[in-house]
């Protein structure tokens, strides 16, 4: 494993962590809300596996899906399919009103942290392992 990719994806976990986190503290303590939604109480302990857990799994798919040419699009489309499905969870899980929002922020905000940073800046995705050697095309 290269490890400049392996820490960028780390930093990548830890900062999609603490985003949420940042969400938690601005809805619990700041603004008061009661984050729960199903019977469910929304705290850091129950943040960081929720974000760890996709955030991994998006890990390895990125590493799966790397040696196809086509690979880095088809795992942002199925990532970015992930997250709009997350959405649904506080909803489905009956979250309304300023708590709603507050959850829906923290799924956005995490899932555009781990898509941004798990598939890099653009023009780094390389399908072959060995550097391509560019030739020069004389005019005719």
């Amino acid at each position: 494993m290269d490890t400049p990719r392996a820490s960028r994806a780390i930093a990548t976990l830890v900062l999609a962590v603490l985003a949420a986190i940042l969400v938690w503290v601005v809805a619990t303590p700041i603004a008061g809300l009661d984050l729960h939604a199903g019977g469910w109480s929304i705290s850091p302990g129950a943040i960081i596996p929720a974000v760890l857990v996709p955030g991994i799994l998006a890990w390895v798919l990125r590493i799966a899906f790397e040696p196809s040419p086509r690979g880095p699009l088809i795992w942002t489309i199925i990532v970015l399919v992930v997250l709009v499905l997350s959405l649904l969870g506080p909803v489905v899980m009956g979250a309304s009103g300023p708590i709603l929002l507050a959850l829906l922020a923290m799924h956005v905000l995490a899932g555009v942290v781990l898509v941004v940073g798990l598939r890099g800046p653009r023009g780094t995705v390389h399908v072959s392992r060995t550097p391509r050697t560019q030739e020069r095309v004389e005019p005719l």
